[in-house]
């Protein structure tokens, strides 16, 4: 039986920035993954605070990117804007494709993960076990939400019945480093540049508006876009596509030395392009837990519960904002949405409250 330290489950941007830390941790690992997807290219909302632990873990800087340094936010007539003296990294988020992120992971050249069709697992005191692929480790940490069943993963899962359109488009005017957001008719549209004259949208909604919108002709998108978002002179760039949106928590782990990052952990709205973002956590606080602690089996239950209960608070803030928000301006948009004067007055007036939430999210 092949033995090894660290049994990594998932092909993805999550798991191998693990690799990569592994890597520079001189931690034994062996990765596998289900069979892979056609992955098509994403645009992501990257905290700035990552960009600066990953450049000074790995002497090398993540990705290229577009610095985001003001938005503004859109409740129908009411606006609130957050710039980037509201962060003490001077940007707000950075917007990365996900075909840079993989250009800088082909920098450390990995060895590719083994694609498997299925596991079982046994565990004992010492270590757990795939018993079809004969491999016994200390730990095993799952990055793929499509192997929490197989593992005894319980996960709360809320379908919204919300789909989200993502697309991208080309503009004549220049967005200097501007993002918007717009809470618009049970809607929430984000545009993200990627460029001065480039950005991708995310525009979430239920099922019975999104089947409409992916309806219309290239060109009424288009107008229909503008008229959200007052852009003129765009065009798309892209095709549009969409997904269903599903968030998810584990709330259950029936199976000891495991633990669970990433999509396999949590999946939230992309209203705040927080996804990404909580498995980058993920690994951070991972990172800061094996080189700070004296384990030399990282299985142990004791090490396993101080990561989770490090990794809980920001899971639970960013699961609570995302599915209030969503609750509010979409599932309850009619009601809620005309009551948001008073709220972004008093966020507008305050440089305090601006900064703590550029804070927590950044």
């Amino acid at each position: 039986m092949e033995k090894t330290k660290v049994i990594l489950l998932g092909d993805n941007i999550v798991s191998n920035i693990l690799k990569i830390l592994l890597n520079k941790q001189k931690i034994d690992y062996v990765n596998l993954c289900l069979p892979k997807k056609n992955l098509e290219t994403r645009f992501y909302a990257v905290k700035p605070s990552f960009y600066q632990w990953f450049e000074d873990n790995f002497k090398l800087p993540f990705s290229e990117f577009y610095p985001i340094k003001n938005i503004d936010i859109f409740f129908k007539q009411e606006k609130i804007t957050f710039a980037n003296e509201h962060s003490r990294l001077f940007t707000l988020f950075n917007m990365t494709k996900s075909d840079d992120i993989f250009k800088t992971i082909k920098h450390f050249k990995l060895d590719a993960a083994t694609e498997v069709n299925d596991i079982k697992v046994k565990t004992d005191i010492n270590y757990i076990s795939l018993i079809r692929q004969n491999i016994q480790g200390n730990l095993i940490i799952n990055t793929d939400h499509r192997l929490n069943e197989s593992l005894g993963v319980i996960e709360a899962v809320d379908n919204t019945q919300e789909f989200a359109i993502v697309a991208c488009f080309a503009t004549k005017t220049s967005l200097e480093n501007k993002a918007y957001q717009y809470f618009y008719n049970n809607q929430i549209l984000a545009i993200l540049p990627f460029e001065d004259n480039k950005f991708s949208i995310v525009l979430s909604a239920k099922d019975d508006v999104i089947k409409n919108l992916l309806s219309l002709s290239d060109q009424n998108f288009e107008k229909n876009i503008q008229k959200i978002c007052g852009l003129t002179s765009i065009s798309l760039s892209t095709e549009r596509q969409s997904y269903p949106i599903l968030q998810s928590k584990v709330i259950k782990n029936n199976l000891s030395r495991m633990i669970i990052m990433g999509d396999a952990a949590h999946r939230v709205h992309p209203l705040a392009g927080q996804g990404l973002n909580l498995g980058f956590g993920d690994v951070v606080d991972f990172s800061s837990l094996i080189t700070q602690s004296s384990y030399h089996d990282y299985g142990k239950a004791n090490f396993i519960k101080k990561y989770n209960i490090k990794r809980a608070a920001d899971e639970t803030f960013i699961h609570y904002l995302t599915s209030t928000i969503d609750a509010m301006m979409i599932q309850q948009g009619d009601f809620f949405q005309p009551l948001m004067k008073l709220p972004t007055k008093l966020i507008n007036n305050s440089n305090l409250i601006k900064k703590l939430l550029a804070e927590a999210m950044i």
